[in-house]
């Protein structure tokens, strides 16, 4: 399970992702500043395949993976190659529109489902599928995106619900923070902040792309008790092409 959310608008937007994984698996690497091409750009990495689920670069773009548990994939797991290195690939990306040309030339066989969320300031929301055969564009897809391998529907409606009074409040940051950290009914296998006995919600990282600055922060740890770490921060700068 994860579960994304985002606001936008005219020249900035945020974005929270909170990780879901096995408690067996190794720990997270927090946030640090990589380069690809002449790209530079912000990630965590996943301590066992390398991969990232999260980036934000110096143009302003952002990606946040999510499995696709329900789509039946076409290649063996052991034979597939991670996605989080995909993301890694497109992390310098200059838009939205660079990010779906690069995916539609791509050889997606050797991954299994995925669905990436793309985020760039003054454009809607765009979400990538690919579900083992065929990969589609969402041009505009709404927050919040919900990924389970147990209770898709079940954490889906429970999620959204409490969503709906995110989307009025006020302080916008401060309510999808909350959202992030709470337990609907209770911690477990529904809440946003995901306990169980096999899986939690093991980080949150929040992305913030404004006009001159983009930085992201790390909580190593479920949003209920953990604190978002210090910034890392990354000047912006305008696009090397147009990126449409």
């Amino acid at each position: 399970m994860c579960t994304v959310s985002w606001f936008l608008s005219s020249d900035r937007f945020e974005l929270f992702s909170n990780r879901d994984e096995q408690r067996g698996r190794g720990r997270e690497q927090g946030p640090r500043i990589h380069a690809r091409g002449e790209t530079r750009f912000l990630a965590p990495l996943d301590s066992e395949a390398g991969g990232s689920w999260v980036t934000a670069n110096e143009h302003g773009v952002a990606l946040c993976l999510l499995n696709l548990y329900q789509a039946q994939g076409s290649i063996d797991p052991v034979e597939s190659r991670s996605r989080g290195l995909l993301v890694l690939e497109l992390a310098d990306c200059e838009g939205l529109g660079e990010l779906s040309r690069r995916l539609s030339a791509r050889q997606l066989g050797v991954y299994q489902p995925f669905s990436l969320l793309g985020l760039e300031p003054g454009r809607p929301a765009q979400l990538i599928e690919w579900n083992g055969r065929d990969c589609r564009t969402l041009e505009s897809t709404c927050a919040p995106l919900v990924s389970s391998s147990v209770d898709l529907g079940g954490a889906r409606r429970t999620r959204e619900e409490l969503y709906a009074a995110v989307e009025g409040a006020v302080d916008q940051r401060a309510a999808h923070l909350a959202f992030h950290a709470s337990h609907a009914q209770g911690p477990g296998p529904r809440s946003v902040c995901m306990h169980r006995d096999d899986a939690e919600t093991r980080s949150l990282i929040h992305v913030v792309v404004e006009a001159g600055e983009v930085t992201m922060r790390h909580g190593a740890g479920s949003p209920c008790r953990t604190p978002l770490g210090d910034p890392l921060r990354l000047l912006r700068r305008a696009p090397l092409s147009t990126g449409l």
